[in-house]
């Protein structure tokens, strides 16, 4: 199998597309996603090609997500992965040679591993943060730029903690976010700047000069009315 499922770099080609395209983004820029979201239905009505019709999918995948509609938004994200052949039960079944494909990727990599991670932080949000950490373990590794995995780290460590599994990753996730990107753990968190993770008899903690923070399931399981661009890559990859 080839893991890259389409020939062309992701692009907006059509002088018409591009126009609409800004405007939806900049409806969800004013929390109008409505409606961004009517111009997208729209937009999905015309003979666009491939490419364009998966640009116009995760515009409104985000757009869906945004507006607090997870089950929408994880319809748009499966119906992009199952156009190119790149969902999970499929890549599953092949062993992919995932430096390889990094190192050769010339942008398809990098935009299905926004979409697997805007659907593994929907599945969190859905309350089935295993099929999160297997979307959010995809993207990890799709990744090209290790910098891109922060979000990653910190939701895939959240699955971890809320399913009270594997529990050595999850520590070491954190530990890779703090190293990429501290201020995101801190306030994620809510912890003190001083202080490290670590594990112990009560599960993952973070432990500071003036005592312990328990991460309990409770504690890090992210509410859906929290949720905001920055919880998503396509909203760094479009601008928001």
């Amino acid at each position: 199998m080839e893991a890259h499922a389409f020939e062309a770099t992701i692009h907006i080609s059509d002088n018409q597309l591009r126009p609409q395209l800004e405007h939806a983004l900049q409806l969800m820029q004013e929390a109008r996603y409505k409606q961004a979201i009517r111009i997208l239905d729209d937009l999905l009505k015309a003979p666009f090609s491939l490419l364009e019709r998966l640009q116009i999918l995760a515009h409104r995948a985000l757009a869906h997500a945004l507006w607090k509609k997870p089950e929408l938004a994880i319809d748009d994200a499966t119906r992009i992965l199952s156009s190119v052949q790149a969902d999970i039960e499929t890549l599953g079944s092949y062993e992919i040679d995932w430096e390889y494909e990094r190192g050769e990727d010339v942008g398809h990599l990098a935009f299905l591993a926004d979409i697997y991670q805007l659907r593994g932080a929907l599945w969190l949000l859905r309350q089935n943060p295993r099929r999160g950490v297997e979307d959010l373990s995809l993207s990890i590794y799709m990744t090209v730029d290790e910098a891109a995995n922060a979000l990653n780290y910190l939701q895939r460590a959240i699955g971890l903690i809320e399913l009270q599994d594997c529990l050595e990753r999850a520590l070491e996730d954190l530990r890779l976010l703090v190293g990429l990107s501290p201020e995101l753990a801190r306030e994620s968190f809510h912890l003190p700047a001083d202080g490290e993770f670590a594990l112990g008899p009560k599960g993952i903690s973070f432990r500071h000069s003036g005592g312990e923070i328990v991460l309990t399931p409770e504690k890090v399981r992210p509410r859906i009315n929290r949720v905001g661009p920055s919880w998503f890559r396509l909203a760094m990859r479009f601008g928001l």
